[in-house]
C-alpha cells in the first residue's frame, strides 16, 4: 500500500505536536481560490488534494555588543539567514545582547 501523500509532513506535525499545545499555529494550507497561504486555526485534515507546508519562519535579526583590544567595544549582527548560527554568547569577548529577535517581512 503506498504512503499517504502527506505522510512526512504529518511526521513534523506530529514532531512539532511533542513541542507545543497548539502545532497547527506552525502550519498553513493553500487556498486555491485566494491563490494564497492560510493559517490553520485548528489541526490540518490532511486531505489528498488539499497542499500543506510548514509556516517559514519569518527573517530576523539581532545585535550583539562585544569587547576588543583596540576600539574597546564593537556591534556584530546575528541574524536568521545565517549559514552557520554563531552562539555568541560562548565568545570569550561577548558583553551582552543590545536588542532581542527583531522579526521582519520582506515584501
Amino acid at each position: 500500500m503506498p504512503a499517504h501523500p502527506h505522510s512526512e509532513l504529518m511526521a513534523l506535525y506530529a514532531k512539532d505536536a511533542t513541542e507545543t499545545d497548539e502545532p497547527w499555529k506552525l502550519w498553513e494550507w493553500f487556498n486555491v481560490p485566494a491563490n494564497s497561504w492560510v493559517l490553520c486555526k485548528r489541526n490540518p485534515a490532511w486531505m489528498k488534494g488539499q497542499k500543506y507546508r510548514r509556516k517559514p519562519e519569518r527573517p530576523w535579526y539581532r545585535v550583539a555588543l562585544f569587547k576588543t583590544l583596540s576600539t574597546g567595544f564593537v556591534t556584530l549582527t546575528q541574524d536568521s539567514k545565517s549559514e552557520t548560527q554563531q552562539d555568541f554568547e560562548n565568545e570569550g569577548k561577548f558583553v551582552k545582547w543590545l536588542t532581542d529577535r527583531v522579526y521582519y517581512d520582506v515584501e
